[in-house]
């Protein structure tokens, strides 16, 4: 996670696309640092810095994820349609 921001950063990225689509479950504990790295940049907590793909097999800890994001940041979120 480290890393990925530390190249976001270095690259002088202004948008984060996450895709929480196919995520079906796991650790919840393992979102903090995801969410901790996207709400400490400021252009990820702006209004379209952030866009989050949820689909219909987002379980357990990325539901977390984007209620946390949607509270702490200004995501756009996008729906990925059943296939």
């Amino acid at each position: 996670m480290e890393r990925m921001f530390a190249s976001a950063d270095a690259a002088g990225a202004t948008r984060l696309v996450l895709d929480l689509s196919g995520t079906r479950g796991g650790d919840s504990f393992l979102i903090v640092p995801l969410v901790k790295g996207i709400i400490s940049r400021e252009q990820f907590t702006r209004h379209g810095g952030l866009v989050v793909i949820v689909g219909p097999d987002t379980f357990s800890p990325s539901q977390n994820a984007a209620t946390v994001l949607q509270r702490y940041a200004q995501p756009i979120f996008v729906d990925r349609p059943v296939t």
